[in-house]
């Protein structure tokens, strides 16, 4: 998506600058409905990059390094989390302008990432046709607790129970892929609505104690007002999750977000 590349081109510009002191270490940056671990190494300089939109349960892996293999758009690929996790799924490689470096990525991956990256000591990404990143990591324990926290520190801003993340809490599951939850009739009316820059737009809901999303704004700025009204009113009123729960099994108020996709690459 388009926000997406842009924010892989952020990712190979910062690889490619002159390492710092601060290299072979974890950072966490935070944006508004997006939290990203990053993990820069010197020698040979890589940058591995994690990346959560908070109540998507949906994750993006990317290695940026010279020399990965040729460019190459949604081929079949594995992400393996040393020692001993694999994911399989479509893998994509891109070329930074005014650079050495490329970057490969795949996205779509589920929550079981976090705690395979929890247990990690080296991340490989491989596409089908030899296009290959790995780095190695340690402390990864720490660093995905710390994404974690963030992505539960913007889900209670947008009105989540805090309840749901303690320790025996349950997240709010929904009962179908978010890809299903407007029609294709309604996508198209959707799409009039929209134009560039932002044509796949984020949205976030509030979820009642039922699992009816009773509130929805739009999670990124420049969505059109006649986008915003189409999709909230397309899944407003709606039980489209099983509710968060606390760690006692009581139902508490949730949140989520979900993309609206109207362009695919």
């Amino acid at each position: 998506m388009i926000a997406g590349f842009l924010g892989l081109l952020a990712i190979g510009a910062q690889t490619s600058a002159q390492p710092t002191a601060s290299s072979d270490r974890w950072t966490l940056k935070v944006d508004t409905a997006r939290c990203t671990l990053e993990r820069r190494t010197v020698e040979p300089p890589t940058t591995l990059s994690i990346e959560a939109i908070p109540g998507s349960d949906a994750y993006r892996v990317a290695i940026a390094a010279d020399n990965l293999g040729k460019t190459e758009s949604l081929v079949r690929g594995s992400l393996t989390i040393t020692p001993s996790q694999e994911h399989n799924g479509l893998t994509s490689v891109i070329k930074l302008p005014n650079s050495t470096q490329q970057i490969i990525w795949m996205e779509g991956l589920g929550p079981q990432l976090l705690d395979d990256l929890a247990a990690a000591d080296k991340v490989t990404l491989t596409s089908k046709s030899g296009a290959k990143g790995s780095v190695p990591v340690s402390k990864t324990a720490k660093a995905v607790e710390a994404l974690r926290h963030c992505s539960a520190d913007q889900l209670t801003e947008w009105g989540a129970d805090a309840k749901q993340f303690a320790l025996g809490g349950k997240l709010p599951i929904a009962l179908k892929t978010r890809d299903e939850w407007l029609s294709n009739d309604q996508l198209l009316a959707v799409a009039g609505q929209s134009s560039p820059p932002n044509l796949n737009p984020l949205f976030r809901v509030s979820i009642s104690i039922s699992g009816e999303i009773d509130n929805c704004y739009p999670a990124e700025t420049g969505v059109e007002a006649g986008v915003q009204k189409r999709v909230c009113a397309a899944v407003t009123g709606k039980t489209l999750f099983k509710p968060a729960r606390d760690a006692t099994d009581l139902p508490v108020r949730g949140a989520a977000t979900f993309r609206v996709i109207l362009y695919r690459r």
